[in-house]
């Protein structure tokens, strides 16, 4: 399952392609760019700019994106990420 909004842009740069994992939702505006993966359960918020990993079950709001909620499994509530976890 990949949602994808309008104006979204998926692309390389000089390293390579985004990996891309299983329910992922990718909202208007977003960019994801480069040789880096994007686990399963993952939401990029709208207009955020993706240029480094982004784990498994996270929202990641932003430019550069940073981690706002976390999850351990789907079937789990959403809960606040520690003062906005920057992506490594």
């Amino acid at each position: 399952h990949f949602f994808v909004n309008q104006q979204v842009t998926i692309g390389w740069n000089d390293r390579g392609l985004p990996t891309i994992g299983d329910y992922v939702q990718v909202r208007a505006g977003a960019k994801v760019i480069g040789d880096i993966t994007i686990g399963d359960d993952v939401i990029i918020g709208a207009n955020a700019v993706v240029v480094k990993d982004v784990p498994s079950h996270s929202i990641v709001v932003g430019v550069p994106a940073r981690i706002i909620k976390t999850r351990k499994a789907m079937n789990e509530s959403w809960v606040v990420a520690s003062i906005n976890k920057e992506l490594s």
